[in-house]
């Protein structure tokens, strides 16, 4: 698999060097607009919510795009003629899909953390007075959830982390079954599309079937009925830590089962039958 992980690092390389260097000038261009100040703030405030948005996306659709490249054009035969397995193959992807995600979520973390003590240097009262409201924010809710803020907000990057990567192996089943069992049809792109929207429609039933037993729609009615009717009441805050974590508990073991199944089931398919 080393070797797999070489080729689409290589493959990669120009790709990689170009959206680095599109994150470097968006940051610089970020640090002159808070630099600036006044209208160029917006500027600055634009830039950062596309680096955020734009780094998730962007490693999604390049998994995938590499992915459906190689079934759909003749380059992928050297690839599907190697020794190599559909398990790895797949796996190969991944793994540079989060070889990926860490170096561009580090770099924007690092990102924020510079133009935050930029602003902290440039507006040192304003920042103050956000930091010492969020801090108290904070200690309130130390004081009615037996959590902190750090572990429910790793458990809640977890999470998302699970599901986002459970959404590529699902679109890459989707890819694999209209290379494979639905390969007759012209259209693939649009196969794969339908495909992928009943999964996502047939997880959606299943989660529900599974959060049922839990609890987690009683406690959801139990929630909205006491906090719209009740003017206090001492047990809401241990009803939403329940909620909270029975959600993100639950919904984490789902994404496992489903990440191995659609690993399971792509390889599977890519080594007993496929048509380029």
């Amino acid at each position: 698999m080393l070797k797999l992980i070489k080729y689409e690092l290589l493959r990669r390389k120009t790709l990689l060097i170009v959206v680095l260097s599109v994150l470097f000038a968006m940051e610089a261009l970020t640090a002159f607009g808070i630099y600036k100040g006044v209208g160029w703030l917006g500027l600055s405030i634009t830039l950062i919510s596309i680096m955020c948005i734009g780094v998730p996306i962007f490693v999604f659709f390049d998994s995938l795009s590499t992915y459906y490249s190689d079934l759909k054009n003749k380059h992928g035969y050297m690839l599907f003629l190697t020794p190599n397995n559909g398990f790895k193959i797949i796996g190969s992807k991944l793994i540079i899909g989060v070889i990926e995600a860490i170096i561009f979520t580090s770099l924007v973390v690092f990102f924020m953390y510079i133009n935050f003590e930029i602003t902290h240097a440039m507006y040192l009262s304003e920042v103050n007075d956000f930091t010492i409201g969020f801090s108290r924010v904070i200690s309130e809710l130390k004081e009615q959830f037996p959590y902190s803020f750090w572990q429910v907000a790793l458990v809640s990057i977890i999470s998302f982390l699970l599901s986002w990567f459970s959404t590529i192996l699902m679109a890459i089943l989707s890819i694999t079954i209209s290379k494979t069992i639905l390969s007759n049809n012209r259209h693939n792109w649009v196969v794969s599309i339908g495909v992928f929207i009943g999964i996502s429609f047939l997880l959606q039933v299943i989660s529900m079937l599974v959060m049922t037993p839990f609890g987690f729609y009683n406690d959801i009615f139990t929630f909205g009925v006491q906090s719209n009717f009740e003017a206090y009441n001492p047990m809401l805050a241990s009803q939403i830590n329940n909620l909270l974590w029975k959600s993100l508990l639950v919904g984490t073991g789902l994404n496992l089962i489903y990440m191995a199944a659609f690993y399971f089931v792509s390889g599977t398919l890519l080594n007993k039958r496929i048509d380029l």
